[in-house]
């Protein structure tokens, strides 16, 4: 017979976790512990509890003592009331500008999953059990407004150590002093945010223990050119990461030195331009054509009939709909700014069947088990309606809205208007979609038509 007392003991507890019944192991930190429960089928860690689980089985105090048998010794915990947190909902986010990611840590939780892949750039590192997207100002802000509108709780965290630290280790670690108090001071005055600042400094320790010497006045453009050439360009960084890292350098020279850096000697990293997908008005019909279900027809009809953004359609509330004013009001879209947009005269007996039909709660879409409709649904309705349809385009859900934009601008909306429907904050962002109007470009005549072949 084992002898217990000389076995390590495991507290075990059944917990509801993301909707999903899951066993949670309750042992203090040991690696070889955890090297052996590794054996086990699907553990994972929770951010949440802070603690490793598995999935749940009736029998698992006498599956798992037998599985490690004469190792351990599991037991139920009966003074640790049973959780249930299915509803909870967190994100622990750590910006990592070094590797240009942002790393992400949450429970399973599969709608999670689905909005994370909508961000750019979305990565799964099995080995650490986080998930990544790429790094950069637009990419942060585009996670921030997605969590905030499904509200989703997120959180920054220390979760991951960047591998240049663990590759580096104590003594080769990148100097990460303070900057001088008159630049600290400067950054604080002009109330730059916390995330600035830090990045900033990240950037500025880097640049300094770097290059030599120190005195940033005996710097030339030349050797700032080939810093930024070594990190961004080897490291393959994207544009925005190289950018942020050029604004640090010439703030910090101008504040210190009052040296203006030349654009010319130091140039910016050029931006793509590429013109978006749209579809004609005829592949739109035969896209919506193809769509058998209702429901699946009804949410490509509004997102094109409205030119609203993927998020913003599944975010749509019943009491959105203003069926008198013939209106729909878009709540903290894209930078958080509600907007009113038309309501297509087609849609609204079309909304007023299913409604009636489908009875939802409060979202105007939603899932077989209620709640708000997946962003992945909706993306696997135009995939299929796609090739349905017989149409080669790599178009998305977010080619429906430019397809909208170019349409509406065809028909003579006056692009200011066009503006405050697409919740634009710049005309400019709106004047891509005069590049792929063919209101103008249809006029030109190419001599190939006059000639007698």
């Amino acid at each position: 017979m084992v002898n217990q007392r000389h076995m390590i003991t495991i507290h075990t507890e059944r917990v509801d976790l993301g909707g999903n019944n899951r066993i949670r192991l309750g042992f203090n930190d040991n690696k070889g512990i955890l090297a052996d429960l590794n054996k086990l089928t699907d553990l994972r860690w929770s951010p949440t509890l802070k603690s490793w689980h598995i999935p749940y089985r009736k029998d698992h105090l006498t599956y798992l003592n037998e599985f490690f048998f004469g190792r351990y010794h599991f037991i139920q915990n009966d003074t640790v009331s049973k959780e249930t947190i299915s509803g909870l909902k967190i994100i622990s986010y750590q910006n990592v500008p070094s590797e240009d990611r942002i790393y992400l840590a949450f429970d399973y939780n599969k709608e999670i999953i689905d909005l994370v892949k909508t961000l750019e750039g979305p990565y799964w590192h099995k080995d650490l059990k986080l998930w990544s997207i790429r790094g950069g100002k637009e990419n942060f802000h585009a996670m921030v407004d997605v969590f905030t509108r499904t509200e989703i709780e997120h959180v920054s965290s220390e979760i991951y150590t960047p591998e240049s630290i663990k590759r580096q280790g104590p003594a080769e670690k990148v100097n990460t002093s303070p900057l001088p108090e008159k630049f600290m001071n400067y950054m604080m005055l002009k109330n730059y945010s916390i995330r600035t600042i830090q990045a900033y400094e990240m950037h500025l320790s880097k640049f300094l223990t770097n290059l030599a010497p120190k005195e940033i006045t005996g710097l030339s453009s030349d050797q700032i050119n080939c810093y930024i050439r070594d990190v961004v360009v080897k490291n393959n960084y994207s544009s925005s990461y190289q950018n942020q890292m050029i604004n640090a350098f010439k703030l910090y020279f101008r504040v210190m030195a009052a040296i203006t850096l030349d654009t010319a000697s130091v140039p910016r990293p050029k931006r793509s331009k590429k013109l978006p997908i749209v579809l004609s008005k005829e592949e739109i019909s035969a896209i919506i054509k193809s769509i058998r279900n209702f429901k699946h027809r009804l949410i490509i009809m509004i997102i094109y009939g409205t030119g609203m953004r993927l998020s913003e359609s599944v975010n749509l509330c019943i009491s959105d709909i203003d069926f008198n004013r013939k209106l729909i009001h878009i709540r903290a879209g894209k930078g958080k700014k509600d907007r009113i947009v038309p309501l297509p005269l087609i849609l609204i007996s079309k909304l007023q069947e299913y409604l009636e039909l489908y009875k939802p709660g409060k979202y105007l879409f939603e899932g077989i088990k209620g709640g708000r409709y997946s962003v992945r649904s909706v993306q696997s309705i135009l995939k299929t309606a796609l090739i349905r349809a017989k149409i080669s385009k790599n178009a998305s859900i977010h080619s429906l809205r430019h397809s909208f934009a170019t349409h509406t601008l065809e028909q003579g909306t006056d692009i200011r208007l066009l503006q405050e429907i697409l919740g634009h904050s710049s005309i400019k962002t709106t004047e891509i979609y005069t590049h792929v109007s063919n209101t103008s470009i249809l006029r030109i005549k190419s001599p190939i038509d006059k000639i007698d072949l």
